[in-house]
């Protein structure tokens, strides 16, 4: 059973990930490479999360999408 019907919170997650500029979208990339396959962590807690990012980047996405539908 592939991961994405297993597991509705991650559907969700990437679901996020759609509208994201791809120059952001290829930052997150290349950290969870340097995290995970590098095995090289930053300074923890961040200063930023990758959750706060991607929910920044929704709730600037969806009211630059209302500011377009008023006119």
């Amino acid at each position: 059973m592939p991961i994405r019907e297993r597991d509705p919170a991650l559907l969700q997650e990437l679901d996020k990930l759609n509208d994201m500029p791809a120059c952001l979208l290829q930052i997150l990339v290349d950290d969870s490479d340097i995290m995970t396959r590098q095995r090289m962590v930053s300074r923890l807690p961040a200063r930023h999360t990758v959750d706060s990012i991607i929910d920044d980047v929704g709730s600037h996405l969806l009211m630059k999408s209302i500011h377009i539908c008023q006119g």
